[in-house]
Parts: structure tokens; sequence; C-alpha cells
């Protein structure tokens, strides 16, 4: 919240100062989430959830996303809703640690994205790394098995696009620049 507060200036995930709710210490689940209809977090008690910023924010992200963008999560704008949570997450991340590490997980000892380097992790069951250009691009189907057409695989193509610019990719400052 101070993150989205301080330098976006939004007032909470609704921008307009609603409430921010969560459930925590979720039995024997082993992954945190945002539900769009109840409009509320979980996080299971397998691993704490909770102490990860970057997933704590990853998941604030995600209500932020609904409460204005409202990309549907499925395919490439359910890849594009998943990138912002983690770019966002990692960048709650940065904001109370003064640095970012580019990784999504790494306080729950399971890297779950490498934004620097996703080809580093491979994708559970493909037997394939995550991609990080469109030429890599995962075609899955849009089901709950097809990960609802890759938004979690494919996040990782423009999560590694934030990453670079954010480093400082050669030439990319002009390419934000007006003419």
């Amino acid at each position: 919240h101070d993150y989205f507060r301080e330098r976006h200036n939004r007032n909470s995930l609704d921008g307009q100062g609603g409430n921010i709710q969560a459930v925590v210490r979720v039995a024997q689940m082993d992954n945190a989430f945002w539900n769009g209809n109840l409009k509320m977090m979980f996080f299971g008690n397998v691993r704490p959830y909770p102490a990860a910023l970057d997933v704590v924010g990853h998941e604030l992200a995600h209500g932020v996303t609904q409460n204005s963008a409202d990309l549907i999560y499925e395919l490439q704008p359910g890849a594009m809703n998943e990138s912002f949570s983690d770019i966002f997450g990692e960048m709650v991340e940065a904001r109370a640690e003064g640095q970012t590490d580019w990784k999504m997980g790494e306080r729950l000892n399971k890297i779950f994205r490498d934004m620097k380097n996703p080809g580093s992790i491979q994708i559970e069951g493909l037997n394939s790394p995550y991609p990080s250009k469109m030429s890599e691009f995962v075609e899955l189907p849009n089901s709950n098995d097809g990960d609802h057409g890759g938004v979690h695989l494919n996040s990782s193509i423009l999560n590694h696009c934030f990453y670079l610019l954010a480093e400082g990719l050669p030439g990319a400052v002009g390419l934000l620049d007006a003419e």
C-alpha cells in the first residue's frame, strides 16, 4: 500500500481508499493468489507467503490492475496482468530493501520467475525454459490445465523487457523520448 501511495499517488487498490483484505495461513495450500470475485488476497500455509514482499506486492498489484485496466485473465492480456504484478511486486520489494534481485519468491526458497534471466527456470511439465522474447512465446490451451493460455509462463517476456529497460538497455532510453 505504501509503495502505491508514495510512488503512484494511488490510495489503495481501487484508488479511493478502499479496504485491502487478505486471508493468511490457508491450510496446506502452497500458493498465493488474488480472487477477483471476492477482491481479496489468499496466502497458503505451506510457505511463509506473507513474509515475501515481492509476492505480497504481486497480489496487491492484481487488485490495482482489476480496478484500473481490468485485463481479462487469459492469453496475452492475462500474461500482461501477471507481468504487471511481477513488476510491481519487485518494485515493492525494492522500495523496502533498497534494491531488487529480479527474482520472484526468493524468500520462499522457490524462485517462481527470474526477470533478469527467465530461461534459468524450467517450465514444469513442458521441459522447456521460460521465454524471454516473443519468438519464444509458449502456446497453451486457454484452460485451467493450460495456465489460461500461458498467463504465468508468458509473463516472463514482458518481465524481461522491463528488466532490460530498468537496467539500461543500450539505446533504450532514447526509445521513450518524445520526438
